[in-house]
């Protein structure tokens, strides 16, 4: 096994709490905004799949920026607060380190992200019986939008000495 998978399984392992946490709070949204409101009142739903989803779909930008502050604002900066850069043995190349941790940090991000997509496709499928390209092509753009974000917070994260710095000054940056 390379030390590029080793370090990409053991951040899946280290991180599977965080992924936990950020699949229930979408799930958590997307009940109590999509699913609730239209059993208890069915005339709420808009009268096509996109309307659905284009107003249910208002919680995900605020998702994408949460959990890619806390996948990948301490990544780098880590290395530098703890020190890990001194660390002599077991020897690795910087590299395979960081795109490791990038590796695994994405798969458990793009993961949450298509958790939330799936769930409003299978509301969209009970309420509406069909589906959109739009609402596919609104995923793609999700992802690559989130993949954008997680890129940007990773390149602050490496100015950065501190963790907790690095996430105030990626937070300030994306929300002003």
């Amino acid at each position: 096994m390379s030390q590029t998978s080793i370090t990409l399984l053991f951040e899946l392992k280290r991180h599977k709490g965080r992924f936990y946490i950020f699949t229930l709070i979408s799930l958590f949204f997307i009940t109590l905004s999509g699913l609730i409101p239209n059993l208890i009142n069915p005339d709420l739903l808009p009268d096509t799949f996109n309307d659905f989803a284009s107003s249910q779909l208002s919680f995900i930008n605020f998702i994408i920026i949460f959990a890619s502050f806390f996948f990948f604002g301490a990544i780098i900066a880590e290395e530098f607060q703890y020190k890990t850069n001194l660390i002599l043995f077991p020897k690795i190349n910087k590299l395979k380190l960081i795109a490791g941790k990038f590796l695994g940090n994405i798969i458990l991000f793009l993961s949450v992200l298509s958790i939330y997509y799936l769930y409003y496709l299978i509301l969209g499928l009970i309420f509406f019986q069909q589906i959109s390209f739009e609402f596919f092509l609104s995923y793609l753009f999700t992802l690559l939008y989130g993949i954008a974000v997680s890129t940007f917070i990773l390149a602050i994260s490496s100015f950065m000495r501190s963790v907790l710095f690095s996430i105030i000054i990626s937070f300030l940056l994306l929300f002003v």
